[in-house]
């Protein structure tokens, strides 16, 4: 594979799988056999989420994994940061004015966290 076909974070030539084959087929058994199992696992976390002699930790526990299930993941956020992917010569003086100023502005935003 020639270096030209691949780019920086890029570790497989385009349009080439970096994993052919697929999922290995004992992934894909074991999901089965957990699979056969879901309908006693919902009624155990259940019965513990509901159970008041247990401790807190397992209830609350219990109670997450069936919201996960049946409702998803609740979404996260992701902070990023800019990063330049060109070469930084050809960027315009008006494009790092922005740059610097929403930087300038980042920083001068109060952390939340820190507030009363």
């Amino acid at each position: 594979m020639s270096d030209r076909n691949r780019g920086a974070g890029r570790p497989f030539q385009r349009g080439v799988s970096g994993n052919p084959g697929g999922r290995p087929k004992a992934l894909r058994d074991v999901e089965v056999a957990a699979r056969e199992h879901t309908e006693t696992a919902i009624k155990t976390l259940a019965a513990i989420c509901g159970d008041a002699a247990l401790p807190p930790a397992a209830r609350v526990s219990a109670a997450i994994a069936l919201l996960d299930r049946g409702h998803g993941r609740p979404a996260q956020t992701l902070h990023a940061t800019h990063r330049i992917e060109t070469d930084p010569e050809s960027i315009s003086d008006a494009e790092l004015a922005n740059i610097v100023s929403a930087a300038k502005a980042k920083r001068e935003e109060p952390d939340p966290s820190k507030m009363h």
